[in-house]
């Protein structure tokens, strides 16, 4: 009786197990069959697309499909042409078949993307794009752009922070769990005072945001890859950046149930969310809230609302866009893109990162990628919704400051499961940080990023033209750096600083920290003069974001090598 059913056990497992392999099998047929069909509807009557992301993936796959299958048949193949066909010459034929499949799918990829880099070159963007206006300054380029840009000494200055302090990712654990909050702080603190040309941290903010009792500030998040309240080391915004946001504006009054955090098309995974130290911001995502606290699921607006504004498409007609409500609630706003590209929309910018900050019309999200994905069937009808959106008045005029985030990056992509390290970062992260208020001059420079990455790796060239059409509409100022080194613009007023480069306690700028530089410390600490931005970075050596006389004593320490170290560095 044991025998036998140890027998019935033993025939019920393999059939199990037959029943799994078979299933397995049929499931990489259709794979196959997927990518193949996918391959034919997308790229049969425009090769050049195997050059984007998600066909060159497809192609892959097939071409190593056909391979495998060619492999682990080969000893049957080679009975059947033995007993059937002349063997040597079908042999050859099968393997040059199999081998020339993946030669004209990599040579159609150096093709494509030798062409890009081609139309790169003689359509790049040389003379600044936008709706000129008369400058107060003869010497300087000024745009039209955003309301509060207007508002600056430069309304087209980008400044960019790195530091290779930032993160300590190696590249294999998640990165969410490898960035360094003190000297994030830092970064945010420096690049707010050298965009505002202000001395005073707090000062520096209220210079972006002129705030009164009972306003709110809505913060925009991408949380593109957060498909659930759940996370993975997949690119989303990361906390320490709006830690370091949220204390700025809380140092100005703001209260912290006034700052809402938001992505109305996605979920505000709870990973970030408990990494926000402040814990009393709210939540504004798409789904609901769960019981999960200062969580609120968001809406939109009616097509007839007063809040909405249209744009005449000549094939789909009138289009209303229907602003989330959050941001008809909110005074002010702060775009926080992140330092990516995208498989069909080629960037994934500022301008992008609001296209899930409304509804357009009644048709679905996705039925708007027709005009601003490469190859859609209304790409070049001359209408970007991507801009339409940015031109509702509820974003065009509260926006009051755009970061950019930039840690981590990807050249090429908005999904994947990690970042990759950066060539043109020396193999490591990018860790920088984008600060403006003019959304297209702060996306240009990040393009330029993006495609001076995308050139090291032999990418196709991104496409920029919905910065150009942004410029065109008024939105700011596009251009392009005259080269991957100097990095110089014609219009953006562009200034990097590296902190691993900075020489702390150098107010004067004669390369060496003296006793006069604790004395011009000194002298800005008690208001006899005022120093420059880049001046007042050098002079803060405690970090604090202010310049003081512990900052003088400090440097007269330096000066007589009392100390080797401040404690900023």
């Amino acid at each position: 009786m044991q025998e036998k059913y140890e027998r019935h056990l033993t025939h019920m497992q393999s059939y199990i197990l037959g029943d799994k392999i078979s299933a397995l099998k049929n499931n990489q047929f259709l794979i196959f069959l997927a990518c193949l069909i996918w391959l034919i509807i997308r790229s049969g009557r425009k090769p050049n697309r195997l050059a984007y992301p998600c066909q060159r993936a497809a192609a892959i796959t097939v071409t190593t499909y056909l391979t495998m299958v060619f492999l682990l048949l080969r000893h049957w193949i080679s009975s059947y042409i033995r007993l059937k066909v002349a063997p040597k010459t079908a042999i050859t034929a099968a393997l040059i078949i199999s081998a020339s499949s993946l030669f004209i799918v990599n040579a159609v990829q150096k093709l494509q993307v030798s062409r890009s880099w081609e139309e790169y070159a003689l359509t790049k963007t040389t003379n600044p794009v936008g709706i000129r206006i008369n400058s107060r300054d003869p010497k300087k380029l000024f745009f039209q752009t955003i309301p509060a840009a207007m508002l600056l000494d430069s309304p087209h200055r980008v400044i960019s922070m790195h530091s290779s302090n930032a993160t300590n990712w190696t590249g294999t654990e998640n990165p969410h769990l490898c960035i360094n909050q003190e000297e994030v702080s830092r970064m945010v603190r420096r690049g707010i005072l050298l965009l505002t040309m202000e001395s005073d941290y707090a000062a520096a903010w209220r210079k972006l945001i002129t705030y009164n009792d009972g306003e709110a500030v809505a913060i925009k998040l991408n949380f593109n890859n957060a498909g659930s309240w759940t996370a993975d080391p997949a690119m989303n915004p990361y906390a320490e950046l709006v830690n370091a946001v949220i204390d700025g504006l809380v140092g100005i009054g703001v209260p912290a149930n006034k700052i809402w955090l938001v992505d109305p098309s996605r979920v505000i995974n709870d990973v970030f969310r408990e990494r926000i130290t402040n814990k009393e911001v709210l939540f504004y995502t798409n789904s609901s809230p769960g019981g999960r606290p200062r969580v609120v699921q968001t809406t939109y607006v009616a097509v007839d609302s007063p809040y909405a504004s249209y744009f005449q498409s000549s094939e789909d007609g009138l289009v209303a866009v229907r602003i989330a409500q959050v941001f008809v609630d909110a005074a002010h706003i702060i775009n926080v893109p992140q330092l990516k590209g995208h498989g069909g929309a080629n960037i994934t910018l500022g301008i992008k990162n609001h296209y899930g900050s409304a509804i357009l019309g009644t048709q679905g999200r996705s039925y708007w990628h027709k005009y601003f994905y490469l190859g859609g069937a209304a790409y070049n009808s001359g209408l970007d919704p991507l801009v339409e959106i940015n031109l509702n008045p509820q974003l065009l005029n509260k926006t009051r400051l755009t970061i950019g985030d930039g840690l981590y990056g990807n050249p090429t992509t908005n999904g994947g499961s990690m970042p990759p390290r950066w060539i043109s970062f020396n193999n490591t992260n990018p860790e920088i940080l984008f600060f403006g208020v003019d959304p297209v001059a702060v996306d240009s420079v990040m393009f330029d990023y993006l495609q001076r990455e995308c050139a090291m790796r032999r990418y196709s060239a991104r496409n920029d033209n919905v910065l150009r059409k942004a410029a065109t509409a008024g939105l700011g100022v596009f251009e392009h750096w005259n080269n991957d080194t100097d990095m110089r613009y014609a219009a953006i007023d562009y200034a990097k600083v590296d902190f691993d480069t900075i020489l702390y306690g150098d107010v004067s700028g004669d390369a060496e920290v003296s006793a006069y530089d604790a004395a011009l410390t000194a002298q800005a600490a008690v208001g006899l003069i005022t120093l420059s931005a880049e001046q007042a970075q050098k002079a803060d050596v405690n970090g604090d974001g202010e310049v003081s006389a512990y900052d003088a004593a400090l440097i007269a320490q330096r000066a007589v090598g009392l100390i080797d170290k401040f404690p900023v560095e």
